[in-house]
């Protein structure tokens, strides 16, 4: 799978985005590892939202996917090319949102723990599911990236206990 969430370029409102570019080196890269029978470069892939005894809910991530898990802004300008699409932000990432037993989601706030993601929601007491990025057209100005440049994909996850 190859994540295209973050290469936009600026032209959200056509159905032929300008981030082929960055989307053909990604591709190639992958391609390369597969051909070499190396592991495949991946963004960090959602494997388990467990609860934590506090309320909030630790997100872990499938081997070999999660190292240097880092807040980053998105260049979605026409200048933006494979090199440099993100840049790192001291800025908290966005676009986690959180849900109780009824499956209403509220924005929750998410920090990084070393290969791991803590999730918190004042309006949610016990979080039953976690989400990130799910929405037709997911607006977010910090994404989750790994130590390689590559964003997380969207996903949804039951927590369990």
């Amino acid at each position: 799978m190859t994540v295209t969430i973050d290469t936009d370029k600026g032209t959200s409102s056509v159905i032929h985005p300008l981030g082929k570019d960055i989307i053909a080196a990604r591709m190639a890269s992958q391609w390369r590892a597969i051909r070499a029978h190396k592991s495949i470069p991946s963004g960090p892939l959602a494997a388990a939202a467990r609860r934590t005894g506090d309320g909030t809910v630790q997100l872990t991530f499938q081997s070999g996917t999660a190292q240097g898990l880092r807040a980053m802004k998105p260049d979605y300008s026409l200048s933006a090319s494979a090199d440099a699409v993100a840049t790192a932000t001291s800025q908290p990432v966005e676009g986690f949102e959180v849900a109780d037993a009824s499956g209403e989601f509220h924005k929750a706030t998410a920090s990084i723990d070393g290969s791991a993601v803590t999730l918190r929601c004042p309006q949610v007491r016990t979080i039953s599911q976690v989400r990130y990025l799910w929405a037709g057209e997911p607006h977010s100005s910090t994404l989750l990236y790994n130590a390689s440049a590559l964003p997380a994909s969207p996903f949804i996850l039951a927590v369990s206990r």
